[in-house]
């Protein structure tokens, strides 16, 4: 994602591409046509935030691709377009119209859409994580509800088999609690709706100059080996560093 400030027209969606799973070059191969001409852009249309992108059984339209739609810092929406090619997308429907804050990520299940997100209450506590289903079309088949908590949010899910998921959230109580250094990725499995904790190598923990959001963006499997991506905002400067993690 890129940002410059704080209008929701300064947010875009960004494209990168690796020809090993770990190293990326920000753009589009020189054989692809950028969808916005000189850019990185999937979309000219600013405010598009949170995405994920999703290979369905759709012959025509074979991608989905989730967002949330930036209206403020707690307040967005979410959305879903289709692309034939992965790279191309033309807007669908809104899936969430309400505005709220929610990180998103999502897995293919058959005709429909898994998606997990985070669900918090207005003070800012008991972060959770929610769970809810759409069609291929954008329709939500199965409303939004809990599944796992507290203190869990931006959960990262990656597909392991037809049934389940490996799910990467952050455990994190707030940024004005003494336990803000503590803040760190958790893993679970996810087999329908029952959770497994499973313990991990990945020691990736808050510093003292960064801020509330280390996230995991997703897991890449690379001849066999898996990697976790994961970034991190830091607490003055307001920028995204990346890191990528070897998970046995």
């Amino acid at each position: 994602m890129e940002s410059n400030g704080t209008n929701e027209n300064n947010y875009h969606i960004l494209s990168a591409y690796s020809t090993n799973g770990t190293t990326w070059t920000r753009g589009f191969p020189s054989d692809i046509t950028p969808p916005v001409a000189g850019t990185a852009r999937l979309f000219n249309e600013g405010g598009l935030i949170e995405h994920c992108i999703v290979k369905v059984n759709d012959a025509n339209y074979p991608y989905r691709l989730i967002c949330n739609k930036f209206h403020s810092s707690s307040s967005q929406t979410m959305r879903m377009y289709k692309s034939n090619d992965g790279i191309h997308y033309s807007f669908m429907r809104d899936i969430l119209s309400e505005k709220r804050d929610s990180q998103i990520s999502a897995v293919s299940r058959g005709n429909s859409i898994k998606i997990y997100t985070r669900v918090w209450d207005s003070a800012h506590a008991n972060r959770q994580i929610g769970v809810m289903y759409i069609d291929l079309e954008g329709n939500i088949t199965t409303k939004l509800h809990i599944v796992l908590g507290d203190n869990l949010y931006a959960a990262s899910a990656s597909q392991i088999d037809l049934d389940r998921e490996l799910l990467l959230p952050t455990w994190y109580v707030g940024v004005n609690t003494s336990t803000q250094q503590d803040a760190h990725l958790e893993c679970y499995v996810m087999d329908g709706e029952k959770s497994k904790k499973l313990d991990t190598n990945i020691n990736q923990v808050m510093k003292n100059d960064e801020y509330w959001a280390l996230f995991c963006s997703g897991m890449i499997s690379v001849n066999n080996t898996q990697y976790v991506a994961m970034n991190v905002w830091k607490r003055h400067h307001y920028t995204i560093s990346g890191d990528i993690q070897q998970m046995e």
